[in-house]
C-alpha cells in the first residue's frame, strides 16, 4: 500500500511541475503582448486609463499621434533621464501637462521592461 501512495504522490508531484512550466511559458509569451503588459503585468493601469481621462498619470488615449515611437520607447525606459534631458517633445509634454517646473517625473516604473516589452506596448499605445 505504501509503495502505491508514493508512486502516486511522484506522479502527483511530476505533473504539477509540468503544468508549472506551462503557466510559465503562457505567462511569458503574455507579457510580450503589450495589452496584457499594460493591465496586468506592466502596472501602467494603476496609474493611467487608455482614454483621455486623468486617473493619477494622464489618459493615454491618441498619445502615439503626440509623441514618436522613438520617444515613447525612450519615456518607457528611462522616464527620469529622459525628463531630465528635457528634449522637444519632452517640453512640449512638461508645458502640455502643466509639469514644466517640476524637478522629477511622476512617472514611476513597476519593473524594468525589456526592448521586446517596450515595443509591445508602444504597439497597444498605437490602438489607444
Amino acid at each position: 500500500m505504501m509503495r502505491h501512495h508514493t508512486v502516486f504522490v511522484f506522479l502527483l508531484a511530476a505533473g504539477f511541475t509540468a503544468s508549472s512550466c506551462a503557466n510559465g511559458g503562457e505567462e511569458s509569451r503574455f507579457k510580450r503582448d503589450g495589452k496584457s503588459l499594460f493591465y496586468n503585468f506592466g502596472g501602467c493601469s494603476t496609474c493611467h486609463r487608455v482614454n483621455a481621462d486623468k486617473l493619477v498619470g494622464p489618459g493615454l488615449a491618441g498619445v502615439s499621434k503626440i509623441h514618436s515611437d522613438a520617444w515613447l520607447k525612450k519615456w518607457l525606459k528611462f522616464p527620469e533621464k529622459t525628463w531630465e534631458e528635457n528634449d522637444p517633445e519632452t517640453a512640449e509634454m512638461r508645458a502640455r501637462l502643466g509639469e514644466g517646473k517640476k524637478s522629477k517625473p511622476g512617472m514611476k516604473l513597476v519593473r524594468e521592461f525589456s526592448d521586446e516589452e517596450i515595443d509591445a506596448l508602444v504597439d497597444f499605445m498605437k490602438t489607444l
